[in-house]
């Protein structure tokens, strides 16, 4: 090289160099856009998921037991479900408004609204032999409700946004009689 400067060949390489570098900087900069919007969504939808199973959760807690054979007096289908409770009638319900989907929950004359992220939520109702659509169920020996699902419907199959387990099998004032398999009195 000479001490007059650089040739146009080795300026028109370096030129070339540089908007190489610079092309692969601004795709690198596109995909980990595209890649913190997925996370940023996945991870708002996991939080909606979370507060629906927080408000179903309470709702149910300490309740039951609901037998299929209509103690405990739960009816529900695949939109809302509602029982008697302390409070006069508790229960939820899937509702769309303003383009968006909420489960709102209510305890006597209290409601509470839940945003989803998923379209297409639906209530099924689990008992020892599955999952059902409608409870009481329309098994021909009594079942007893072991939980409330909020599922939804997508392109991989259903996925089960919030459960609410009941644990309660029997109720508060059972005395269990082993041999007839029941409560006494």
């Amino acid at each position: 090289m000479s001490e007059a400067g650089y040739t146009l060949a080795e300026m028109l390489a370096a030129l070339t160099i540089l908007g190489l570098t610079v092309a692969g900087l601004t795709e690198g900069t596109r995909v980990i856009g595209r890649l913190q919007a997925k996370a940023t969504g996945a991870a708002q939808a996991a939080a909606a998921d979370r507060r629906a199973e927080t408000a179903l959760d309470g709702l149910m807690a300490g309740q039951g037991p609901f037998v299929s054979d209509g103690r405990g007096d739960l009816r529900g289908d695949t939109s809302s479900f509602e029982f008697g409770c302390g409070a006069g009638r508790c229960g939820a319900a899937i509702v769309k408004d303003r383009g968006r989907t909420w489960l709102v929950v209510h305890r006597g004359g209290q409601r509470q609204r839940t945003a989803l992220a998923a379209e297409g939520a639906t209530f099924s109702y689990a008992d020892s032999e599955g999952s059902a659509s409608l409870w009481p169920s329309g098994s021909p020996r009594p079942q007893v409700l072991t939980a409330v699902l909020l599922r939804a419907s997508e392109r991989g199959g259903d996925r089960t946004l919030a459960a609410a387990h009941l644990w309660i099998e029997e109720p508060r004032n059972c005395v269990f009689d082993a041999i007839a398999q029941g409560c006494r009195g």
